[in-house]
């Protein structure tokens, strides 16, 4: 993931045990039309990263044991392309504010 992939649109990085924040910091400028990012089982990252790939439609944090509610919450806010999120387990939908979750958006979750 180190080249450049500017035509890049859907990423699977399921269960990669090197995703870091870095690695989801450098997304943007790398694959810079990334729409779909699946980064199920992933545990090592907290997401905070995850906020500047706003091309961002579809993403999927299942099994992500780092991620953090203020890292979800940013996403969907610096995201505004964003309409399907798969959110992980210790991460209940009914954890984010009413306003958080447009009715455009698909958040699935506890």
């Amino acid at each position: 993931l180190l080249m450049r992939c500017e035509r890049l649109d859907a990423l699977k990085l399921a269960g990669c045990a090197a995703l870091t924040e870095a690695t989801l910091d450098a997304l943007p400028q790398l694959c810079p039309q990334l729409r779909e990012l699946s980064a199920s089982g992933c545990d090592k990252f907290a997401g905070n990263a995850l906020r500047y790939n706003h091309r961002l439609e579809k993403l999927s944090l299942r099994g992500c044991g780092g991620i953090t509610l203020s890292a979800v919450q940013s996403t969907m806010i610096h995201c505004p392309r964003l309409r399907v999120v798969f959110l992980p387990q210790h991460i209940p939908r009914s954890a984010l504010p009413v306003g958080m979750y447009m009715d455009d958006i698909y958040v699935v979750g506890m």
